[in-house]
């Protein structure tokens, strides 16, 4: 009995001697992954550091590179030819305003007239020497009364690199005689969507010659860029429809199997809303400036 107890007693200290090793051994591997951790973590922060010093080094040198173009954009100078087409009523002129020394500084009763373009009908110019880089102008109409009115909310910019801008024989042309608008709808489930409306651009309402939207990708986001003539922006009418597929939804079709968003007809406010540059996916802006008509299907336009 007492060698079976002694056994029993040496067993025990055995497994407890095991149990405290293994104990001891786990807390140095707890104690390590904490030591691992915090590297990381230390690691990690000195790299979100890192990082944001570069990036805010960055932009104070994308800022005082920005500068330093403004200000040399502002020693550049340009002979300019504005170009624009509009149909005129009797009586009425078509001038440029700006607000520069040599465009009135947009002073009105300063704007200089407009000639018609080498005799052509609706087409309009104007060459103005002393415009600096950066001028920004726009287009007046003035009746026989000296009533005036301007043919856009927004104002211009004079931006040699803009696609609408092109230097010929030193002379910088600003061609506004067309812009570029995008239409853009969302519609779920649709198989293609289309614009037309009442000016050239749209179909003059054939529904065999309206502006085919594309879906942009993984989204229900549908959209187009048009040139639009300038005389043409204003309160121009528009509608979206949809040209379901045999195996889409033929619900509420017409008889020329398509569907029209309920509602009357949309008019436009593109000559109100400012074109914009947009940002390239390498950072850089475009070339071109487009003027969104953001819609919401049987629902009003979006404007922010």
């Amino acid at each position: 009995e007492r060698e079976r107890e002694r056994e029993r007693l040496v067993r025990e200290k055995e497994k407890a001697e095991r149990e405290r090793q293994w104990e001891a051994m786990e807390m140095e591997r707890e104690r390590e992954r904490e030591r691992e951790r915090e590297v990381r973590e230390k690691d990690a922060a000195l790299r979100r550091a890192v990082a944001d010093r570069l990036k805010t080094r960055n932009l104070e040198m994308l800022s005082a590179l920005e500068k330093f173009e403004s200000r040399l954009q502002l020693l550049k100078t340009w002979r300019v030819q504005f170009t624009r087409t509009m149909a005129l009523g009797v009586g009425e002129t078509l001038f440029v305003t700006g607000d520069s020394e040599s465009l009135g500084d947009s002073h009105s009763w300063r704007a200089i007239p407009m000639v018609p373009a080498n005799g052509a009908k609706n087409e309009w110019t104007l060459t103005v020497g002393d415009v600096p880089e950066g001028t920004r102008y726009r287009y007046l109409i003035r009746d026989g009364w000296g009533v005036e009115r301007a043919l856009t909310e927004y104002w211009f910019e004079i931006v040699s690199v803009l696609d609408q801008v092109k230097v010929n024989k030193g002379i910088l042309v600003c061609d506004d005689s067309t812009h570029h608008v995008r239409f853009k709808i969302s519609r779920a489930e649709a198989d293609q969507v289309y614009v037309t409306g009442s000016i050239h651009e749209l179909g003059t309402w054939d529904r065999d010659k309206a502006l085919k939207l594309q879906r942009r990708p993984n989204s229900n986001t549908w959209e187009a860029v048009v040139k639009i003539a300038s005389e043409g922006m204003a309160n121009f009418e528009y509608k979206f429809f949809e040209r379901p597929t045999a195996n889409g939804n033929l619900d509420g079709l017409n008889a020329d199997g398509v569907r029209f968003e309920g509602g009357p007809n949309r008019i436009s406010d593109a000559h109100m809303v400012e074109p914009q540059r947009e940002l390239r996916a390498d950072g850089t802006l475009s070339r071109h400036r487009i003027s969104d008509l953001q819609c919401v299907w049987e629902g009003l336009l979006i404007r922010f």
